[in-house]
């Protein structure tokens, strides 16, 4: 087997498992400390804003050269 095919499973289960995986983990941390739950989600909301937006400039630099 190619490595893509054997990599097709884990990736999807990685992707449905982080999401709760951190929710979790915010939900205990809030017990534990409180309002500092409340700014680990913004820096996770902030990673993830970060991320959307390389993604969609290095997309669109590779359509651009690429060309029509």
């Amino acid at each position: 087997m190619k490595r893509p095919e054997r990599m097709k499973f884990s990736s999807r289960l990685l992707m449905f498992i982080t999401p709760i995986g951190v929710a979790i983990g915010l939900y205990e941390a809030w017990f534990l400390a409180g309002k500092l739950a409340f700014v680990m989600a913004l820096q996770i909301l902030l990673l993830a804003i970060i991320t959307i937006v390389v993604v969609r400039v290095v997309r669109r630099e590779s359509r651009k050269r690429s060309g029509p």
